[in-house]
Order: structure tokens, then sequence, then C-alpha cells
């Protein structure tokens, strides 16, 4: 199953309610940005893996990302970069 959300507020709302095996987050979210809810949902699911997929310079957000909680972080101009690292995180979580 797979569920979407249009900011990090409903991001943290339908992980609760989907409990999901991994979280794909962007940094660029309303209301709640992907870098305030990544620790959020750390604290309610410590097992489950976060991604950051985003359009911004990936050596820039890198390290922010890795202190929020994200368990990896893929540029948006390498979509099959997240499919390999979705498929990483699965495998490495199983």
């Amino acid at each position: 199953m797979c569920a979407e959300a249009c900011n990090g507020r409903e991001a943290i709302d339908q992980a609760l309610v989907f409990r999901p095996d991994l979280i794909v987050l962007d940094l660029s979210m309303p209301l709640m940005n992907g870098l305030d809810a990544a620790p959020r949902l750390k604290r309610l699911m410590p097992v489950v893996p976060i991604v950051m997929f985003t359009s911004f310079d990936v050596k820039v957000v890198f390290g922010l990302a890795l202190a929020a909680g994200m368990s990896a972080v893929v540029g948006k101009e390498s979509p099959g970069g997240l499919v390999v690292a979705v498929r990483a995180l699965l495998l490495t979580a199983a």
C-alpha cells in the first residue's frame, strides 16, 4: 500500500494510520517541511526508514537530513537513485 500527503503534518497523520515500512519526504512542503516532520516521525516510528527526496543540493542538506533522522537523501535530478535507496533500505530493514 502507498499513501500520499500534501504537507508534513498530513504525512505524520498518514503514517500513523497506514504504518508504512518506509517514508519518503520532500524538504519543501507547506505547513511543516521534511526536516521538521522527520524527527516527529522518528519519535513515533523509530525503526521506519525515512528518505528525503529533494530538489535542493544534496550536499547542502545531507547533514541536516541525517540529524533530523533521515536514513538517506536523494536528489530529484536522480529519480533512479530514489528506487535504489528505497530498495536498499527495505532490504536492510527486512
